[in-house]
């Protein structure tokens, strides 16, 4: 099967988009479960050919006007000693005028800054909080190389990004 052939099928794909409006009971429920198993093929044979790029992309390739390429992934790893460090720094002694706090303060402010770090469902100190430490993530989490992965980028949409690094 060629590339041509993929295509014609993803434009029939769009036009029962366009016609499910016309579906009946029976024929939508044999429709969607006609997609269901495109789907599943598509999803399947999606996976695979990925693989099969992350092993033969070894160079970024430009294919009608987009950039193919294989890519680092990973994870930030927070130190969570580093972050307890800097809260405790911070919430006894303001960070401003370096004036210490009396108790009371110092656990209101402690308070205040864990929530602002770690109440959300994210695993990883929200920015805001790390904001309020006067830090950078990277100043409290280390980078795990995890894999790579598969990015396809517009030529024009790369360019108007600077280096996509991420800024915390």
């Amino acid at each position: 099967m060629n590339t041509q052939k993929l295509r014609e099928l993803a434009d029939e794909v769009r036009l029962i988009a366009e016609l499910s409006d016309g579906l009946d009971h029976e024929g939508g429920v044999h429709m969607l479960s006609a997609l269901d198993e495109l789907a599943q093929a598509t999803s399947a044979a999606t996976a695979m050919v990925k693989q099969r790029m992350m092993e033969l992309l070894t160079e970024p390739t430009m294919i009608a006007g987009r950039q193919w390429a294989k890519r680092m992934d990973g994870k930030w790893r927070p130190d969570q000693k580093a972050v307890v460090a800097r809260v405790m720094q911070c919430a006894v002694a303001d960070r401003a005028t370096g004036e210490l706090r009396d108790r009371d303060d110092a656990v209101r402010e402690a308070v205040r800054l864990m929530s602002s770090l770690f109440v959300s469902p994210a695993t990883v100190p929200k920015t805001a909080g790390l904001e309020l430490l006067g830090v950078l993530k990277k100043d409290v989490a280390t980078w795990e190389h995890t894999g790579y992965k598969l990015v396809v980028e517009d030529v024009e949409t790369k360019s108007k990004n600077s280096d996509g690094e991420d800024p915390f």
